[in-house]
């Protein structure tokens, strides 16, 4: 059995074959805030606490205001986080080794490899960033609010 990681979203925008959904900040989740959830909403609190927004492409008819459950793989996740966080590290290293070896030795070779993978750390993270979040193959599913909460 696969184990998918869920979390509320609204839907902020729902045109012919895309949805935009708003995900409140995770120090939002009850669970969380009764120290039984995952354990993200710890963090989430010391680095952001804004709305995060996601665009997929989608085939479903949601409207404005709809409240959503969204599940991505554990897997999936994980991958995307190698992608996301991993590839542009590796970029700065192999940017600073290149760097490195464009200038003779001296402060300039490290200035060189500074600049060099940044440069290269940076391209590969903007590439990423562009790259549509359709690929975790999210799972949707319409929650029924009411004011004790949100049932799915």
């Amino acid at each position: 059995m696969r184990r998918v990681i869920w979390q509320v979203a609204t839907v902020v925008d729902a045109s012919p074959g895309r949805v935009s959904l708003a995900f409140d900040p995770l120090s939002t989740c009850t669970r969380c805030l009764k120290g039984e959830g995952c354990g993200s909403g710890v963090f989430a609190r010391l680095f952001s606490r804004r709305q995060t927004f996601m665009t997929l492409g989608r085939h479903d008819d949601f409207s404005i205001g709809q409240p959503l459950r969204v599940g991505i793989e554990a897997s999936h996740l994980v991958y995307a986080a190698l992608l996301i966080y991993g590839l542009p590290v590796v970029a700065f290293i192999l940017g600073a080794l290149i760097g490195n070896n464009l200038v003779d030795e001296g402060p300039g070779a490290d200035l060189a490899a500074l600049i060099v993978g940044l440069i290269l750390g940076g391209m590969v993270l903007a590439v990423f960033r562009r790259r549509s979040l359709s690929g975790l193959n999210p799972r949707l599913e319409p929650l029924s609010c009411n004011s004790s909460g949100c049932d799915s």
